[in-house]
Order: structure tokens, then C-alpha cells, then sequence
């Protein structure tokens, strides 16, 4: 695992709650600057985000539960309430499940 795989599962992570609720303007905003797909290479929409993450990543970061709590950790310190509050839903069980189906793809 690398840990651009861990950026990518949060964005799937919330790219499947905003499916759930497309009208979360903010969300959708958030979403476009993580967007990890928008540029060749490893990173993000806006570049500050993907930085952002790998300097958390580097400061505290795990593979542990394939990532899980190392982004749960990282959106509770440097997301907004109502981007945390988004992120709630999502298990680690869910994330797992959802790593598992990941890994598949790579």
C-alpha cells in the first residue's frame, strides 16, 4: 500500500457519500480539489491537498486497518465540521470492504 492508494480510498470514500447527498455544495468543492484524477501522476486537482496529506502522513500516518485510521485521524484535524460529519458513516469495516475491491482494480 502507498500512500497515494490511502488519498485515492478517501476520495472514493467521499465521492460515495456525496452520491447520497449531491446537493452538499461543499462536499462537491472539497471533492474537486482532492479529485486525484485530474492530472497524470500522483497528486490532486489542487496540488495543496495531496501535500497536505502526505506531510500528515509523514508526521503521523499508518497503514494500519488499510489507512482507515490514519484518514480518520487526518479529516478530524485538518477537515471542517461539516466534512467530518460526512466522513461519520464510514466504518472501518466499510472501509475495508471497500480496500478490498481497491485492491482489485490495481
Amino acid at each position: 500500500m502507498r500512500i497515494y492508494d490511502v488519498f485515492v480510498m478517501m476520495f472514493y470514500a467521499f465521492q460515495s457519500e456525496y452520491q447520497e447527498s449531491p446537493n452538499n455544495n461543499e462536499l462537491r468543492l472539497f471533492l474537486s480539489d482532492l479529485n486525484p484524477f485530474l492530472f497524470y501522476g500522483e497528486g490532486s486537482a489542487v496540488q495543496a491537498e495531496y501535500t497536505e496529506f502526505k506531510e500528515a502522513f509523514d508526521k503521523y500516518g499508518t497503514f494500519e486497518a488499510d489507512g482507515y485510521d490514519f484518514v480518520k485521524k487526518y479529516i478530524q484535524e485538518h477537515c471542517t465540521a461539516s466534512i467530518r460529519k460526512v466522513f461519520e458513516p464510514i466504518t472501518k469495516e466499510v472501509w475495508q470492504e471497500a480496500w478490498e475491491e481497491y485492491k482489485k482494480r490495481l
